[in-house]
């Protein structure tokens, strides 16, 4: 008797929030910096965070060849067949792609504490999440949207024209959709964006047999499409190149094959904080990575913007760093306040992610698509 784990890729019983920007025409790589002290003094733009967000807005924003952008990034630009190759989502989670950072203990978990997982490479979580194409629901769209008012573009009904916008859908060849009963809803989806969502030529089958085992069961809704804002049993396509079978990301739709010199990402840094002339960010001060606690401090200014692209971590703790927070903390850390904002650094939430295990007499599918003598999946 084998124990086997499974990862149900391509069946999803839940939705989680998931939101990539839309694409804009390509013109001709990007410049790199890999000295960190290389940069220019100035730019229209400067960017912090070279991940999902931040790579979006820059090819937006260069995107007429003359408006200049920086973007920062902590992590480095790396070709790793780990990253790139689809052959399984969690093999790009290790270490040297991620920060080492830890929650706060969890009273509903008997105190103990978890890995927060967040991308420290050109692309950011992009780069290194199990490729799930997954929306939220929405209602929970919705509800973000109430907060600024009625009419709100924050609703679903604001935002569906942008998620249509992000992502290319490829729909799975008919044979595959037929054999394991996979439904879509192609109004749900772009075909403009250069990143991709598609689906593998091959299902496990058991999977087949856990859908099948969904529809005995009363009260259980389907949605018609995992973008359709709706929660129930849906299959979902995965972020990857149709056609070089890779991962589709952040890094491949809006910065490789970019090559305009108004857009530069520099890499191996680190910002300290937000430069301001009263209230209005000017700057950033940043240093090299590499150079450690010694490193010299170096500025750069922002004619028009300095753009917080840093995670949900990050971007918090670099504006308190600045004196944007609440004063509480900022008074513990002794950070002068310059504008008090309580919500910063406040009411973080993550998702869970479970997994099934089970015993089985027999091997459903051949050595050769699980691995090894079956190995776990």
């Amino acid at each position: 008797m084998r124990a086997t784990s499974l990862l149900y890729s391509g069946l999803a019983v839940a939705s989680a929030p998931l939101l990539v920007s839309g694409s804009p025409a390509k013109a001709r790589a990007a410049h790199v910096i890999r000295d960190a002290y290389a940069p220019a003094d100035e730019y229209d733009y400067v960017i912090v965070g070279g991940g999902t967000a931040g790579l979006t807005v820059a090819d937006r924003l260069t995107e007429d060849g003359k408006t200049t952008v920086l973007v920062l990034e902590y992590g480095q630009l790396v070709n790793d067949s780990a990253i790139n190759e689809v052959t399984s989502g969690f093999q790009a989670i290790q270490p040297k792609y991620m920060y080492s950072i830890k929650s706060v203990p969890q009273k509903k978990l008997g105190n103990r504490t978890t890995d927060v997982f967040i991308g420290k490479v050109v692309g950011g979580g992009s780069a290194i999440n199990v490729m799930m194409n997954i929306r939220g629901t929405a209602e929970d769209y919705d509800r973000w949207g109430s907060f600024f008012g009625p009419g709100s573009s924050w609703s679903w009904k604001g935002m569906l024209p942008y998620f249509k916008k992000a992502v290319t859908f490829n729909p799975p060849d008919a044979a595959t959709a037929a054999s394991s009963d996979i439904k879509y809803d192609e109004s749900y989806w772009g075909k403009t964006s250069t990143i991709h969502a598609s689906w593998p030529t091959f299902q496990y089958p058991g999977v087949k047999a856990i859908l099948d085992g969904f529809k005995s069961m009363a009260g259980v809704k389907y949605a018609p499409d995992s973008g359709s804002g709706e929660t129930g049993v849906y299959w979902y396509p995965q972020f990857s190149d149709p056609k070089k079978v890779t991962r589709s990301y952040a890094r491949t739709g809006h910065f490789d094959g970019i090559s305009r010199s108004n857009y530069q990402l520099a890499v191996g840094i680190k910002v300290g904080k937000i430069l301001l002339d009263g209230t209005t960010a000017t700057g950033v001060t940043y240093a090299a990575v590499a150079d450690g606690a010694n490193a010299a401090v170096k500025t750069v200014k922002a004619r028009r913007e300095v753009i917080m692209a840093a995670g949900g971590i990050h971007t918090p703790q670099i504006l308190e760093l600045s004196g944007l927070g609440s004063k509480k903390v900022l008074d513990r850390a002794k950070i002068p306040v310059v504008v008090e904002l309580p919500g910063v650094g406040e009411n973080f939430q993550d998702h869970v992610m479970l997994s099934a295990s089970f015993n089985r007499k027999t091997n459903p599918v051949v050595d050769g698509v699980l691995g090894t003598d079956g190995d776990s999946c």
